[in-house]
């Protein structure tokens, strides 16, 4: 029996973080279905990671939010006949929308109690935030199609990224691991944010197990946070 679905359409806009925890979601989905034309939107900022992604045939930038270019842009989508759609966002109305809009027969997004956005997908995968993101997303991209779990992350380098290493002075990834962390995760984000003493435990054992060189990064409002994570 022949796949069905030809084309399908991941939609996980914004956040790179998001991004990289999508990748072995979107391993397992081009492992199980080779001939199916695989489709991700991506916000612009995205790019940098998705680019790099080898398991997705082509990326779709969103625009400008305006009422203007979110119309625009579903009625691109629907024009692409789409014969199934994931949405990986647990929070955006938007996506929802969009996911309902491309006129998919096969619509697939979280349910999250006390959320209407679930009545736009033809099927749900329960999200209880007891399982790790990454674990989740396989849990959704599974009620598409069987798939292997396996929740491995990947990244992958670019030349570009390599030049920038090297212009900073830091090691050669290529020899020793080369781990940056960034502890904070904006000025809302503290309920999202691991606890500085997890952070200090992970990196001693990079480097004591994995000879890693660390880098703590941070924006403006989080220096503080990077600073109290090197005194531990």
């Amino acid at each position: 029996m022949s796949n069905p679905i030809r084309r399908l359409l991941i939609i996980r806009p914004g956040g790179l973080g998001g991004a990289v925890l999508l990748i072995p979601a979107l391993r397992a989905l081009r492992s199980a279905l080779p001939d199916t034309e695989l489709h991700w939107l991506i916000a612009p900022g995205d790019r940098p990671i998705a680019a790099l992604v080898p398991y997705v045939d082509e990326l779709i930038e969103t625009r400008r939010p305006s009422a203007f270019a979110w119309l625009s842009l579903a009625f691109a989508l629907r024009s692409r006949r789409f014969d199934a759609v994931i949405d990986f966002d647990h929070r955006s109305w938007s996506t929802a929308l969009l996911t309902w809009a491309t006129g998919a027969s096969v619509r697939l997004g979280f349910y999250v109690p006390g959320q209407w956005r679930a009545k736009l997908y033809t099927k749900v995968f329960w999200k209880y935030f007891a399982q790790h993101e990454a674990q989740e997303y396989l849990g959704l991209a599974g009620m598409l199609t069987p798939i292997v779990f396996d929740p491995t992350l990947e990244m992958w380098e670019s030349d570009a990224g390599r030049s920038e290493i090297a212009e900073a002075g830091l090691p050669d990834s290529r020899e020793a691991p080369l781990v940056v962390i960034h502890p904070g995760c904006g000025p809302q984000g503290t309920p999202l944010e691991w606890p500085l003493p997890n952070f200090a435990v992970l990196a001693h054992w990079l480097i004591q197990k994995h000879g890693a060189a660390l880098v703590l990064t941070a924006s403006a409002a989080e220096r503080k946070k990077s600073a109290d994570l090197n005194k531990l």
